[in-house]
């Protein structure tokens, strides 16, 4: 080989090195163009970033090096993975109406410093360990099992004990408790299954301080809030229920029952409860609930998955005297139907506005029983998805009156019926 040939043949490696590294220069980060086309300023609207995509642009990345960039500063994301769903990157950005955004996914700099993001929701289950189940006589004659003993200690599963009722003061708060920065909620996981609320002075997370000091101190207004809601024999705010033809039964019986913190991150938390044996009437069947709240937002998103032949499910709000509901069912170009109420129906006796919405292809109709305010919904392919959310007005920004609570309200409907559009490059 001659002198010019073996100068040519250095020349086209060194050309072909330069194009690989100036392809992998162009591949180094994904484009993600963000854009609202609604007249509805959006706050922490959702941008979910499947790892699918992000590993063709970034094929030697690992997850756990992987960024979100928005104007050159790093924003906070959350790797979501969920069974046998592909993971996702979930981030969160802020639009006016009619406005787009471009984020970056790239892996970080070596010597980049990681910033500390505020947590922005929440999700435990705590139980009591090193004491003992006793049965006593309450001071009302009733006979049960309670918990003596022990100390409180946050665990991440729990089936929950055959011993266990309400007021066995076993379970902290009596159930899981999951919270954002505006609103928290519990589920009682005992026999009566419904959701309760804690209304938050601070968008600090705060339920890990809720009944350390007092089985049912949490009813007591604190530097942080307060439980704001009373259940008693109701579907309280979305919870679960049977629809009988004539009132709403909630999960009150079963064979067993398993709750497991299932997520518990930056921005979004979970719930996960399995009901086995749940009998309605004289059928028996089983029920898998995930439920979940994103930063920023007051809506829990129920979903309910079923493995067996479904009977009709139904959901909805507590009645109280002088306040009624209302919906937006004449709005026939919307998706979505919410039911709501708004008034003085807290503990504290101030202001607030409850509602549940669901896609109109689940609902079976809009009807009441003596206690709630309900919507009868009909699974498709065994599953539905609602959410519910509560907005009290001494949350911080909180919604004053009816008038607020009504415009946010038809804000979420149009977010609902156009949600963010997303595209990578």
């Amino acid at each position: 080989m001659t002198r010019i040939a073996i100068l040519l043949l250095a020349l086209s490696l060194l050309l072909v090195t330069m194009q690989c590294k100036m392809n992998q220069h162009k591949t180094s980060e994904l484009i993600v163009t963000v854009n609202n086309t609604t007249s509805v300023q959006v706050t922490d609207g959702v941008i979910k970033i499947p790892w699918t995509v992000i590993s063709e642009k970034l094929p030697q990345a690992n997850q756990q090096d992987v960024a979100v960039y928005l104007d050159g500063k790093q924003i906070a994301s959350q790797w979501i993975t969920s069974g046998n769903n592909a993971p996702y990157l979930l981030t969160m950005v802020n639009l006016s109406p009619e406005a787009s955004a471009i984020l970056l996914v790239k892996e970080r700099g070596k010597d980049e410093v990681i910033p500390e993001f505020p947590k922005r929701t929440y999700a435990e289950l705590s139980v009591k360990e090193g004491g003992q189940w006793e049965y006593i006589t309450k001071k009302n004659g009733n006979q049960q099992y309670e918990y003596t003993g022990g100390e409180f200690k946050n665990i991440e599963s729990l089936k929950v004990p055959e011993q266990h009722t309400d007021h066995s003061f076993y379970i902290r708060y009596e159930g899981p408790g999951w919270e954002s920065d505006k609103v928290g909620y519990r589920l009682y996981l005992d026999w009566r299954n419904a959701v309760d609320i804690f209304g938050k002075l601070t968008p600090e997370m705060v339920l890990h301080k809720a009944g350390l000091d007092g089985f049912d101190s949490y009813h007591e207004p604190a530097e942080w809030g307060q439980d704001i809601f009373k259940v008693a024999e109701t579907l309280g705010i979305g919870s679960i229920g049977y629809w009988n033809g004539k009132k709403a039964v909630r999960v009150e019986k079963t064979d067993s029952v398993e709750c497991t913190v299932s997520m518990n991150g930056l921005l979004k938390s979970e719930i996960e409860t399995n009901y086995y044996g749940w009998q309605t009437g004289d059928t028996k069947w089983n029920l898998k609930a995930k439920t979940s709240i994103l930063a920023g937002s007051r809506l829990s998103k129920q979903y309910l998955k079923t493995t067996d032949q479904t009977p009709l499910l139904c959901t909805g709000i507590i009645k109280h005297k002088g306040i009624d509901a209302f919906t937006n069912q004449d709005e026939t170009h919307s998706e979505w139907l919410y039911l709501a109420t708004y008034g003085y129906q807290s503990l504290a006796n101030d202001s607030l506005g409850l509602a549940v919405i669901v896609n109109k292809k689940h609902l079976k109709e809009i009807t009441q029983d003596p206690l709630n305010h309900i919507l009868v919904l009909e699974p498709k392919d065994h599953a539905i998805k609602y959410y519910f959310l509560a907005a009290w007005e001494k949350e911080p920004n909180g919604i004053k009156n009816r008038a607020e609570f009504v415009a946010y309200l038809k804000n979420l409907m149009v977010l609902f019926n156009q949600p963010l559009q997303v595209t990578f490059n």
